[in-house]
């Protein structure tokens, strides 16, 4: 299993609509990358897709940061037969 977090800050002027797909996730906590700050999660603002597909939109304000969480887990052969040819493994 392969688990990484970042930060997302809108440096823009106006406000962000952004999603997250697949096996990312906004989350809640802290992070080495903004010391002192406890990042909330961004709110939601409604739903993106047809009935087969959906995913949450957050809205983003200027200045304002987001944290994300992605995971993914495959068997290391997979991660290894796949690495030479810059693909993702095959769940």
């Amino acid at each position: 299993m392969v688990i990484t977090r970042g930060v997302l800050i809108n440096e823009g002027r106006s406000t962000a609509r952004v999603r997250l797909d697949g096996e990312a996730r906004f989350i809640e906590g802290e992070s080495p990358l903004m010391p002192g700050a406890n990042i909330l999660s961004p709110p939601t603002v409604g739903t993106f897709g047809g009935p087969d597909y959906l995913a949450l939109e957050h809205i983003l304000r200027p200045g304002e940061v987001a944290l994300f969480e992605w995971a993914s887990g495959h068997q290391l052969k997979a991660w290894a037969e796949t690495y030479d040819q810059g693909k993702t493994p095959e769940m």
